[in-house]
């Protein structure tokens, strides 16, 4: 099962996560979608958060189920790709997918949810959720593996599978 969409908390989290985390490479774009002239900081939290109205939130839901059709029309054949190039059995995984508007996308393999972007258009979407697929994959059958490691191998198989051009 894939469900994907748009919570301004987990996508201000984010935000937040990235400030933290990466300070030498924090900037907000003009993606950000919350007000900027509020401090970027965690007591603000409540505050940020309300600055998303429902027409934004309704909006980059309707992004969400254009991401939802697109992906449930490739997902059989994605899934069969990865578990023919990684050599294991498929198996459905429950994902959650968020959107986030920043330039950075968490994932969390253990409780199975990612983000993906939605300043990028439907492929680079579609090859945001192949990419975390491919990992939730590879990280089942290897616990144990470094990022990089991770990271060249989902790179070899989206050049090997070459998606672009998927939607």
């Amino acid at each position: 099962m894939f469900s994907i969409s748009y919570n301004p908390s987990k996508d201000l989290q984010n935000w937040l996560r990235i400030k933290k985390d990466y300070p030498a490479n924090f900037i907000i774009t003009k993606f950000y979608a919350f007000d900027k002239t509020i401090s970027l900081k965690q007591e603000n939290f409540d505050k940020i958060v309300e600055t998303i109205g429902p027409k934004q939130i309704e909006e980059l839901n309707q992004e969400a189920k254009l991401i939802k059709a697109a992906w449930l029309k490739v997902e059989d054949k994605v899934v069969k790709e990865i578990t023919n190039y990684l050599k294991v059995p498929s198996k459905q995984f429950n994902l959650k997918c968020h959107l986030t508007t920043a330039y950075i996308m968490p994932y969390d393999f253990k409780d199975k949810w990612f983000m993906i972007p939605t300043h990028k258009n439907l492929a680079q979407q579609i090859e945001c959720v192949i990419h975390e697929l491919f990992h939730l994959y590879h990280t089942d059958k290897k616990p144990i593996t470094s990022f990089q490691e991770r990271e060249e191998e989902v790179e070899k198989f989206i050049k090997a599978y070459n998606v672009t051009g998927l939607v």
